[in-house]
């Protein structure tokens, strides 16, 4: 299976991870426009995350017009705006900038209205200690009212570790775990700069170190994922997650699940 998927900036709608990819049931696109472009699209029977990237635009959703919405440079400046797309609906996109956004898709019923996600409605936390800790900037949450979709973006900072300890969600056994196929969709300042994500089973049937370069997304259908970014770069990286239960309930791998005792010992 190829793990890695990369996108090459261009303008229009470009799907980045398609439903023949490996995942049953999530995948993504980016949308870019220039100025003044109006891009039309229908959700059909799926739900989807409108998450921009940098830019400013307006976005009308049934009876709901987002204007202005946007205004980040760069995904490095912090959390920006999301529309949730609820299922069976039109939605039209108008740039007033150059911008660019990621979505993400999952099935869905019809159900609900459009919502915007402004900044400060984003609930930002930090994880990890020492060369395994990150910011972390939760989008779309358990409790958002969206049906299957969980949306998060995460700054890694130069040389560090990301998604650590290793965790899993595999498989629906609660409250331990939950199933959910995850995308990650990368971003590293400077640009030429990589990180290298394994995804691995335990019972080794899939281990693979795939190398995340910016414009890349990894696919996770299944086992641990943890992330390493190279010296001297920032890593982004945009995570989609869709389960038939909505939840987090990652599971660690046991081998590495005591550097959490670890980091509450080193916050003392």
């Amino acid at each position: 299976m190829n793990l890695r998927k990369s996108y090459s900036p261009s303008t229009g709608l470009t799907e980045v991870v398609a439903n023949s990819d490996g995942l049953k049931s999530l995948r993504m696109s980016v949308l870019r426009l220039a100025p003044g472009d109006v891009f039309k699209g229908k959700t059909s029977g799926e739900e989807a995350a409108f998450v921009l990237l940098s830019g400013i635009c307006t976005v009308i959703c049934g009876s709901k017009t987002f204007q202005n919405i946007g205004g980040r440079r760069e995904v490095f400046d912090g959390p920006g705006f999301t529309v949730y797309l609820p299922a069976e609906s039109e939605y039209e996109v108008t740039a007033q900038t150059w911008m660019e956004a990621a979505l993400g898709f999952t099935p869905a019923k019809q159900a609900g209205e459009a919502l915007l996600i402004r900044p400060e409605n984003v609930v930002l936390s930090s994880r990890g200690t020492r060369n395994w800790r990150r910011d972390i900037w939760d989008v779309i949450a358990p409790d958002f009212p969206s049906q299957h979709l969980i949306v998060v973006e995460v700054i890694t900072p130069p040389g560090n570790w990301s998604s650590v300890p290793p965790h899993k969600h595999e498989e629906d056994n609660l409250p331990t775990e939950i199933y959910q196929e995850e995308i990650y969709f990368y971003r590293l300042k400077p640009s030429q700069g990589f990180a290298m994500q394994r995804i691995y089973t335990d019972d080794g049937s899939l281990d693979e170190a795939v190398v995340a370069k910016n414009n890349d997304a990894v696919i996770v259908p299944k086992g641990y994922h943890p992330v390493a970014v190279a010296p001297g770069y920032v890593c982004y990286y945009l995570n989609f997650l869709s389960g038939k239960l909505k939840g987090m309930a990652p599971k660690d791998d046991p081998q590495h699940t005591w550097l959490k005792s670890f980091e509450a010992i080193d916050r003392e």
